[in-house]
């Protein structure tokens, strides 16, 4: 079998990406390389994982060296608590982890995430391998984390991770999850959409051949993806560096109206359709890039979501959400293919937008 490798240099540190079909069963070649010697492999996993895929990510370790301490997250446990990296830090005391060894999650973005957060603070840097299950961590843990939080510090508590490689195993695509599959399309479009034409491009025409599963679409797709937000994320300026907020202000403003039913990849698309529109009178956006990103998402399998809200409330959530995070009340929106930037979005223009998309939606619901 091929496994594809890319090199994604970000602040003078490099992730080792490997993508292809049984990536996993190439663990003991390449686990060992990850740290200068390995001695100990500290394992977090979901409660969902296989027995046969924890088994053969534990052989790998143990034939690459590792002496191994394994802890499979409780199916009612929160990896965006508090307490799970606090919980996390005590295990890492007593199995005598230090800088020198490696942290390795098998699982959701959530749980990768918070492997790659408690890995970045254990003893100023320990090495971190993520092997994230569904195509939304396949798309973006080389550059973003989901941010930890509860209560008033809901989502607030984040860090750009530093994991040392990235395996994404794409055997785990027939049965993955419906939202962690669309959520990855959806995180390509809006990286397509920042990088430019050519990547745009190919993802246009390969879509099809993205949702039939064909695996050297996806593996070309993905590298290109990784590539474009790694250009985000080390972009010299910060305005650039927004990017990879594009949909996401209006995304939490949704979820603050809609409640926590609609799923994840659901939100960010909505949130991105609804920010380009604003774009094209905010930052004179050809409207032909808001259709095609319309069709995109179709093709991809992203419908539009139906549902009923009030206008008002919704530029109300968005205002919120926006003063929540920053100073600045300015969305990421696109200019044009290949960038995007931030831009100030009066009240009127707002709410004029949100007056539309708010009837577009509710017509979609059936009665």
């Amino acid at each position: 079998m091929t496994i594809k490798r890319q090199l994604l240099t970000i602040n003078q540190r490099s992730v080792d990406v490997r993508i292809g079909e049984g990536a996993l069963e190439e663990l003991s070649s390449f686990a060992g390389g990850i740290v200068g010697k390995p001695k100990r492999a500290f394992l977090l996993a979901g409660a969902d994982i296989d027995q046969s895929v924890l088994s053969n990510v534990e052989r790998g370790l143990v034939d690459a060296g590792f002496g191994i301490e394994l802890q499979v997250l409780p199916a009612d446990g929160n990896p965006r608590s508090f307490a799970a990296a606090t919980s996390l830090f005590e295990r890492f005391g007593r199995a005598g982890m230090t800088e020198d060894d490696l942290v390795l999650a098998v699982g959701d973005v959530p749980l990768c995430s918070l492997a790659a957060f408690v890995a970045k603070l254990w003893c100023g840097g320990m090495a971190c391998a993520l092997v994230p299950t569904g195509l939304d961590g396949m798309t973006m843990l080389a550059t973003e984390m989901s941010p930890l939080g509860e209560g008033e510090a809901f989502g607030m508590v984040s860090l750009l991770p530093q994991p040392s490689m990235v395996i994404c195993d794409l055997s785990f695509l027939p049965a993955m999850d419906q939202d962690a599959r669309l959520g990855g399309y959806v995180r390509m479009v809006g990286a397509a959409l920042s990088d430019g034409k050519r990547f745009w491009d190919s993802l246009t025409q390969r879509a099809g051949d993205l949702v039939s599963h064909d695996a050297d679409a996806l593996t070309d797709l993905l590298v290109s993806t990784m590539i474009a937000r790694r250009n985000i994320v080390k972009a010299v300026n910060p305005a650039a560096r927004r990017a990879l907020s594009y949909g996401t202000v209006t995304a939490r403003a949704l979820k603050a109206c809609l409640g926590d039913e609609v799923p994840g990849y659901a939100l960010l698309a909505e949130g991105m359709a609804f920010e380009a529109r604003l774009a094209v009178e905010a930052c004179n956006l050809d409207a032909q890039v808001v259709f095609d990103q319309d069709d995109l998402l179709f093709d991809l399998g992203i419908d539009e979501l139906p549902c009923k809200l009030d206008a008002k409330d919704l530029v109300d959530a968005i205002r919120a959400e926006q003063l929540r995070h920053s100073n600045r009340t300015m969305l990421a929106l696109p200019r044009s293919i290949g960038s995007i930037r931030f831009a100030a979005v009066d009240d009127e223009l707002l709410l004029r937008h949100a007056e539309a998309y708010t009837a577009s939606r509710a017509e979609l619901v059936e009665d």
